[in-house]
């Protein structure tokens, strides 16, 4: 296949709230052509899976995620970036090149700027070295809202949320909504503010995941040395960010 090679002055990676909003700061004050690439098919990142408030900042009013997804494209837009869908970098071209897959087919992007705004990432199973076997049911909860907001899939009867930051709070009203009993929250942290309803493990790690084909319990040791298994057939792991 042929590859196209052209250049813009500066080149974004990520479409999300970080990328759309540097290149609308950067196309207003006139920085030149301002082009920004998004993997996925639809821009705004990560806000359009979160119906919860809380986005934005004063004195405008607080949105929920997917209205403030949309707000963030139409202001790039309106700025004069350009915003291109379902197109991939997959490595470099040159100092400051990047090769690139999309609708277009092969391109070589050159710009006088490259930014990666490629966001941050819960660190899943594999990356937290959790052992055990690998059924279906193991989720972050980027993975949990998608599956719920984007898509309407069922996500399980019984779950446990690894985690109690707010994410894991966003992620246990999730489940909620999805008719998913929460068995319980597990956490290091020696203490954790609890979600009502909801028993609360502090000081207590993952020790392996159970089950074949589908997950069938979560296996938890305390600091103290009590270990125990969760029966369920979901676990969402969120937080631990990269």
């Amino acid at each position: 296949m042929n590859r196209t090679d052209r250049s813009v002055d500066v080149l974004i990676v990520g479409a999300g709230p970080a990328g759309l909003a540097l290149a609308t700061r950067l196309a207003r004050a006139g920085a030149g052509r301002v082009e920004v690439l998004e993997r996925e098919p639809d821009a705004g990142g990560m806000p359009r899976h979160l119906h919860h408030g809380g986005f934005g900042r004063p004195p405008r009013p607080w949105l929920r995620g997917p209205e403030y997804a949309r707000g963030s494209v139409r202001a790039a837009l309106a700025a004069g970036a350009a915003l291109r869908t379902g197109v991939t970098a997959t490595g470099w071209g040159g100092p400051l090149a990047l090769e690139t897959t999309g609708p277009a087919g092969l391109e070589r992007i050159a710009a006088r700027a490259v930014v990666l705004a490629t966001g941050a990432r819960e660190r899943p199973r594999s990356a937290r070295l959790v052992p055990g076997s690998r059924p279906q049911g193991v989720l972050t909860t980027g993975e949990l809202l998608q599956s719920v907001h984007r898509y309407g899939l069922p996500v399980g009867r019984r779950a446990v949320v690894v985690g109690a930051e707010p994410v894991a709070r966003h992620a246990v009203a999730t489940l909620r909504r999805a008719g998913t009993e929460v068995v319980a929250m597990v956490t290091e942290q020696p203490r954790a503010t609890a979600v009502p309803g909801i028993p609360l493990l502090t000081a207590t790690t993952v020790g392996e995941l159970r089950g074949r084909g589908r997950l069938t319990g979560v296996a938890v040791r305390h600091r103290d040395g009590r270990s125990g298994v969760l029966a369920c057939d979901t676990v969402v792991f969120t937080g631990d960010w990269i």
